[in-house]
């Protein structure tokens, strides 16, 4: 399936790499060999930890995202007769978010797209927050296995920041996005416009909250290229939130229990009644029910394994009370990666 995102991203990722030269202070082409130490730094911090392939990458460059918010201009959304992914078999996402556990609430998401290399980025931009996310570098210009090897090879990673799929900030706010049949966006000329994954990277950098995340996104336009999306957001005090554009309005439909999913419907549509709709919602639900959204990292995954499909292309657990993230590529839920994001009060 063609996917117009591809050229929008293939822009943003060459607008990072002159920021990114930019932010180091060099005048010179975004080779590795043209790089600042900071930037060298990054793709030198590439790592390989599964064969799948999953790699993780520590950002220690200026990516420019403030300065993209500082100088964006209104666009109109994108068409909504855009075809969805969701039309095509397996080609769907799970999320959902428990809060049983008031000490370690999880977050736990299926990326459902093509099989492709994958990658664990962590950030610390100087104007905003750290955190961790998932990126599918086909996006930054990439075959699905490629040969990473030489530091040449890394340099377009440094659009990475600009491409996330889901992740988690230092202030345990979590956000992800599932492909749902239809979008209808509202578009204020008077606001700047994102596209939809700097809307992740807007929550990422800058929310405290799921309140403060949908406060933040409410000031911009959102642009959906190729792909109807919503969004699901969530943090470490019990409070979630999915949002849908219906009849050109950003609808938010928050947990009412100690946990909440999402899947490839719109919710709104629905609600309440959204069981029915889909298998990997109902599952999902059932368990979550039945445990009162009281679930540890360990049954996370297995609710994970449970809703995957042979289109999952990594399963992703975020603990927003202690920071702890865990990422299964490729269904491989024998070899877990595990790793920490260091939270903030």
């Amino acid at each position: 399936m063609h996917n117009p995102r591809t050229a929008i991203y293939a822009g943003l990722i060459a607008s990072v790499l002159v920021l990114t030269v930019t932010s180091c202070q060099r005048e010179s082409s975004p080779a590795a060999g043209d790089l600042s130490g900071q930037s060298l730094r990054t793709l030198q911090s590439l790592e390989k930890v599964s064969d799948y392939p999953l790699f993780v990458m520590t950002y220690y460059c200026d990516y420019g995202f403030g300065a993209m918010l500082k100088t964006g201009s209104p666009r109109a959304p994108a068409s909504d007769n855009v075809r969805s992914p969701v039309e095509e078999k397996n080609w769907q996402c799970t999320c959902f978010a428990a809060f049983g556990d008031s000490g370690a609430p999880v977050f736990g998401r299926n990326f459902d797209w093509y099989h492709r290399t994958c990658l664990l980025l962590f950030t610390d931009p100087p104007d905003g927050y750290a955190s961790v996310s998932m990126v599918d570098i086909y996006y930054c210009g990439y075959t699905s296995d490629p040969d990473l090897s030489s530091l040449d090879e890394r340099a377009g990673l440094l659009g990475a920041p600009l491409i996330p799929f889901d992740g988690m900030n230092e202030k345990g706010v979590t956000i992800g996005i599932m492909a749902v049949p239809y979008v209808q966006l509202p578009f204020d000329p008077g606001k700047k416009t994102l596209n939809d994954l700097l809307v992740i990277r807007l929550v990422l950098d800058h929310a405290e909250s799921t309140d403060h995340a949908i406060s933040l996104i409410r000031q911009y336009n959102i642009r959906m290229d190729g792909v109807p999306l919503h969004f699901f957001i969530a943090d470490r005090s019990g409070k979630s939130a999915v949002l849908e554009f219906v009849n050109n309005e950003m609808h938010v439909l928050y947990n009412s229990l100690r946990f909440q999913v999402s899947a490839n419907f719109i919710l709104h549509d629905y609600y309440p009644d959204l069981l029915g709709r889909c298998w990997r919602y109902d599952l999902a639900f059932n368990i979550l029910q039945g445990k009162d959204g009281n679930v540890s990292m360990s049954d996370a995954r297995d609710i994970l394994r449970n809703v995957s499909q042979g289109t999952t292309m990594w399963s992703a657990v975020y603990n927003m009370g202690s920071g702890e993230v865990q990422i299964i590529p490729g269904r491989r839920f024998e070899s877990v990666y595990i790793t920490n994001l260091a939270l903030s009060e």
